[in-house]
């Protein structure tokens, strides 16, 4: 994912007579470790502004900032190409912001390095602009709005972040590849100790329950409250999940509480059993297909 940068929020360091002292570079330094855990992989910056910014990074006395300067500045990029479009906001009518323009047309955010309160908000709201021929910009959409990422509001964004993390799910059979992130499996996997096979049957419950929760989640899988609630008795615990990130959203994934290896029952809209697939990626267990593991939906 790249992103780019909210260019108001910039504007102090823009003007050579602002004191870089009095800017709050570390609070900019964390939401980029907090956008890289999110996938992040470039913030598009004007160039001077990139410049003045890590040259006051790199040559400050304060050794953590020179840490992070060293850690994330591969993070900011110049943007060399034009766009399509432009932001012009009420409060600075001169500047228009191509990175605002390219940012409204993505559906994306914008990056605030938020070094006033006057940057802490969850929009920015303008005029869109295209350019004309004689190298100025006509209006083309008015009162539009851009949304603003700074460190203490990423999770107004969380819509925002599960589309990008899903993105490749919604291309998906949930039938045909229900564990398809294999990165993010195997980490919780390895975090859990897979195969747990030394525990009890009082230990081993609840672990499946968490780490296969945490697997069909990362997966697109989406834990349906009502079916869950359907099907469980006395008898039979179940945790049941729906594809809601998927291509096809009325297929349904089970944990298995009863092997240490993890898996899951696969069943379709109708809660037939389709067979049982293993927690680490997904493949078929051989397991035959049975109706006393169909569900209720």
């Amino acid at each position: 994912m790249e992103l780019f940068l909210n260019e108001w929020s910039a504007l102090p360091l823009s003007d050579e007579n602002t004191l870089p002292e009095s800017l709050n570079f570390f609070g900019f330094w964390e939401l980029l470790t907090l956008l890289k855990g999110k996938g992040v992989k470039k913030i598009y910056v004007p160039r001077d502004i990139r410049q003045r910014f890590l040259s006051y990074c790199l040559h400050s006395d304060n050794g953590d900032l020179q840490m992070l300067c060293y850690s994330f500045k591969s993070l900011l990029g110049d943007w060399t190409e034009g766009s399509a479009y432009a932001m012009q906001t009420a409060d600075h009518p001169s500047l228009y912001s191509v990175f605002a323009g390219m940012s409204w047309s993505k559906d994306q955010p914008l990056v605030s390095l938020c070094l006033s309160a006057n940057d802490s908000g969850d929009a920015v709201k303008g005029n869109i602009f295209r350019p004309a021929e004689n190298g100025t910009w006509i209006l083309y959409k008015q009162h539009q709005s851009v949304g603003n990422l700074y460190k203490d509001n990423l999770s107004a964004f969380q819509p925002f972040w599960e589309a990008y993390e899903f993105r490749e799910c919604r291309q998906k059979n949930p039938e045909v590849e229900p564990v398809w992130n294999l990165e993010k499996t195997g980490n919780i996997m390895n975090s859990y100790g897979f195969p747990l096979a030394t525990l009890s049957p009082g230990e081993l419950m609840p672990l499946l329950e968490k780490a296969g929760t945490a697997i069909a989640e990362c997966n697109g899988w989406v834990y349906d409250e009502r079916v869950t609630k359907k099907n469980n008795s006395s008898r039979k615990h179940r945790v049941i999940f729906k594809s809601g990130h998927f291509k096809r959203k009325n297929s349904y994934l089970s944990i298995d509480f009863e092997h240490p290896d993890g898996r899951f029952e696969l069943l379709d809209k109708y809660g037939c059993h389709l067979g049982e697939r293993f927690f680490r990626d997904g493949s078929n267990t051989g397991a035959e297909i049975s109706s006393s593991h169909n569900i209720e939906v």
